[in-house]
């Protein structure tokens, strides 16, 4: 009995002392990640419209990105990502990605890449409409701070540079920025209707990452 007793002491230590490694574990892997994905994890962001002047107009519209689980993908675990994304009503369309981590890389679950925190020579990723237009995106890194609402973050940031033909009156290239800041995630991007000329744009107010 007493040996029972010592062993089943020991298991519940052994397995303290390994939630306790897989923990600080994961605590660290999400320092060191510019896209910490983790269940639970959630970014909140303020929308700015920038019309063609440059000239910025907050909006009254929040939205908010969370991951409330994963998925197995062709063997791979992927991060579902769901939220809203203004202008568009939550009615009309919200996100839904299907992300992982591979290797320092950001991918989603048609091998597209997002995101790299040490590729910035090539091009990550193509992206076209029946050549209406062609996005291709990079990595760049920055020297200055990108400063959000939620505060002050060193960044890289994954570029689209849009370009086009089709629209005559379009002013071409135009920029896409995602910026990512190291154990945070993505604090600002950008986006527009390729025949318009607003940006919407959206800046992150608070987040809560494991």
């Amino acid at each position: 009995m007493r040996n029972l007793i010592g062993i089943t002491i020991a298991l519940i230590f052994f397995t303290a002392c390994k939630k306790d490694d897989d923990s600080t574990s994961n605590k660290s892997a999400s320092k060191n990640s510019y896209f910490p994905l983790k269940i639970g994890n959630y970014w909140v962001y303020e929308n700015y419209e920038i019309d063609a002047n440059g000239t910025e107009t907050k909006t009254s519209q929040i939205d908010m990105i969370t991951i409330e689980r994963d998925t197995i993908i062709n063997g791979n675990k992927y991060y579902v990502l769901e939220g809203t994304q203004y202008p568009l009503s939550s009615k009309e369309w919200k996100t839904l990605e299907f992300l992982r981590d591979s290797s320092g890389y950001i991918v989603d679950n048609d091998g597209r890449i997002h995101f790299s925190k040490n590729n910035f020579t090539d091009v990550l990723l193509d992206s076209e409409d029946d050549s209406v237009y062609i996005i291709t995106y990079q990595m760049e890194e920055l020297v200055d701070p990108i400063t959000v609402s939620a505060g002050q973050f060193e960044v890289l940031n994954y570029r689209g540079t849009y370009t086009s033909d089709y629209f005559p009156d379009d002013e071409s290239p135009r920029y896409i920025d995602n910026y990512y800041a190291k154990g945070v995630g993505k604090i600002l991007y950008s986006w527009f209707y390729v025949s318009q000329p607003t940006i919407y744009e959206k800046r992150l107010v608070s987040y809560y990452v494991e």
